[in-house]
């Protein structure tokens, strides 16, 4: 059995437990269901099983038709845990429904009208870039729910499920087009909302309401972009209380798999949305600062350093110039001056980050700058031009920064 298996059964075992109504000693379930397991595994190569507890062995002779093959005892309680999971399927997806057809009838459709009667609230352009991909995303959704509905009404829970969940996997390219599109929605958003009265009234009246379960238009944008990943918890869930044997359980599992390995790509594209944010957060904190947006470029992290140089008279003695601050990039490294202000009346400073200079980290050399009575904690950064000689307060802050300063220069390099 491989771990796997292995975790595949333990999750069995403690699902089937929590389906039990009532259980004298669990850990006795638990381990008898193991045990029945790991033997049925070990036996299905060779066309025979062991001997089972005497209790376990009645109650499978009893259930079992003469002559027929020989299969894992089904759990009494595993159709009950099947029907509870594919119910909660159901009415989350009916949820999920009025959620797209807020975004339907609430605000496609009110859109639409007035560009048809032609006094449009906004751009017919911005209008399709905004809800034409929830629409699309409503006709998957419908399909699926209308299957579900379909199978649950032939055949209950234990009716196969597996190809509604499989056709369903197979057209999420739709969801693509949102989540590539899911920044630019929102920015538009606001640009409409700032620009147009119109649209800024036309929000007022319909965000927060009862018709949109008291959400605002990006808010039923995020109930979409969430979607998905809650189905995947729930389809593992369908998956794990369908008996082995059952015909549907493989068809469930593969379709979760794919949901998984498209959850896969969700994340990349969140991170690359919140790396985008990022920049530009830093890139407003900075005065005077060039475009740092650029093809797969993301921040790091960000250091407050001591420039130093060397004294005139004593070349062991450093003197404090000004302070630095350091954002590193994974290709490049920008370096700030400081300025510190205070308000009057108030204990807080304010401080400021003006660009000084920028360099490849491709060009960049870091050296070691060891301990003496004079200076600590300091290393050199070495440019093609220039190079600065700086300090932290203590050694672990210079050990965690050079540690990735040296990472993301071997990782430039490397590329």
């Amino acid at each position: 059995m491989t771990n796997q298996e292995a975790g595949l059964a333990v999750a069995e075992a403690f699902f089937a437990l929590s389906q039990r109504k009532s259980t004298a000693c669990p850990v006795e379930f638990l381990a008898r269901f193991l045990h029945t397991r790991c033997e049925w595994k070990g036996c299905e190569h060779v066309g025979e099983r062991k001997d089972l507890p005497e209790r376990e062995t009645q109650s499978s002779a009893n259930s079992r038709p003469q002559g027929s093959a020989t299969t894992f005892p089904a759990d009494p309680q595993q159709h009950v845990g099947r029907e509870a999971m594919a119910a909660k399927i159901t009415r989350s997806e009916t949820v999920y429904m009025r959620t797209l057809e807020s975004l339907k009838k609430v605000y496609a459709s009110p859109l639409k009208a007035a560009i048809a009667s032609g006094r449009p609230i906004i751009s017919a352009a911005n209008v399709q870039i905004i809800v034409s991909d929830p629409l699309h995303i409503f006709d998957l959704h419908r399909d699926l729910f209308r299957g579900l509905q379909v199978k649950m009404v032939e055949g209950g829970p234990e009716h196969p499920l597996g190809e509604v969940f499989s056709r369903f996997t197979k057209k999420l390219g739709v969801y693509t087009s949102f989540f590539n599109n899911y920044s630019h929605v929102l920015q538009i958003i606001e640009e409409c909302r700032d620009d147009s009265p119109a649209f800024r009234a036309f929000l007022k009246s319909r965000d927060y309401s009862p018709s949109t379960r008291m959400l605002s238009l990006p808010e039923l944008l995020l109930e979409v972009a969430r979607r998905l990943p809650c189905l995947l918890y729930e389809l593992r869930s369908l998956h794990f209380s369908t008996s082995i044997e059952h015909s549907d359980r493989a068809q469930i599992a593969a379709a979760a798999d794919c949901l998984q390995n498209y959850c896969g790509f969700i994340k990349k594209v969140k991170g690359r949305i919140q790396r985008e944010a990022h920049l530009r957060e830093v890139q407003q904190s900075i005065v005077e600062c060039p475009k740092l947006q650029e093809r797969q470029r993301f921040f790091i992290c960000q250091q407050d350093v001591a420039n130093l140089r060397r004294h005139a008279n004593d070349p062991r003695i450093y003197e404090h110039v000004r302070d630095l601050g350091l954002y590193l990039f994974n290709d490049a490294l920008v370096l700030t001056t400081c300025s510190v202000t205070h308000s009057p009346f108030e204990r807080s400073r304010k401080t400021r980050h003006h660009f000084h200079a920028s360099v490849s980290l491709t060009c960049l050399h870091l050296e070691d700058v060891r301990d003496s009575k004079y200076v600590c904690n300091a290393f050199c950064l070495r440019g093609t031009q220039q190079e600065w000689t700086c300090a932290v307060d203590t050694s672990e802050e210079k050990l965690t920064w050079v540690a990735a300063l040296s990472a993301a220069i071997r990782s430039a390099n490397w590329t």
